[in-house]
């Protein structure tokens, strides 16, 4: 809503919260730093202080990966359910993919951006627990905490949106 001044102003208080970080791609100098919408109605700072799992946004990095260790972007993996007997979870395991579909064998590329969690989960049996573990440590480093089981390997926990953009 228009004010006096000119500029826009809110008239009610959102209710999601969010982060962001932006960096200076040059020299990495942050370049802004926005925690909240906020501080005086939250004093949680989501840019420092939020603990959540980077998702899709360590597929880059397991892609990169990839391709470096002999993937093409035309590499056929297959985009297939897959299930996982894990005594730490006292079951089965059964990753999939966020549309609950699979799309059988497909292309690195079309893997990456369709963000296919299966193809990516199978990229990373490929290494094992030492290869990902490698590939945790050399793209997001002391950043995050990667324990080696195969449900944990997509769920790398980055100290929070500053830890993750750097």
């Amino acid at each position: 809503m228009p004010a006096d001044d000119g500029k826009l102003r809110l008239t009610q208080l959102p209710r999601v919260q969010g982060a962001l970080v932006a960096l200076d791609p040059q020299n990495g100098a942050i370049r802004s730093l926005v925690g909240g919408f906020s501080f005086y109605h939250n004093k949680f700072n989501r840019a420092v202080q939020a603990y959540r799992q980077p998702g899709s946004n360590i597929k880059p990095f397991l892609y990169t990966a990839a391709l470096e260790n002999g993937f093409t972007p035309a590499s056929i993996i297959n985009d297939a359910p897959i299930v996982f007997h894990d005594v730490s979870l006292e079951g089965n395991w059964r990753p999939q993919n966020d549309n609950g579909e699979f799309n059988g064998p497909m292309r690195l590329r079309e893997a990456l951006y369709r963000s296919r969690n299966l193809v990516s989960i199978r990229i990373m049996r490929l290494w094992g627990s030492n290869g990902h573990a490698s590939i945790c440590s050399d793209s997001v480093s002391s950043r995050t905490n990667c324990r080696p089981t195969c449900h944990s390997r997509l769920a790398c926990q980055p100290r929070g949106q500053l830890a993750a953009a750097e």
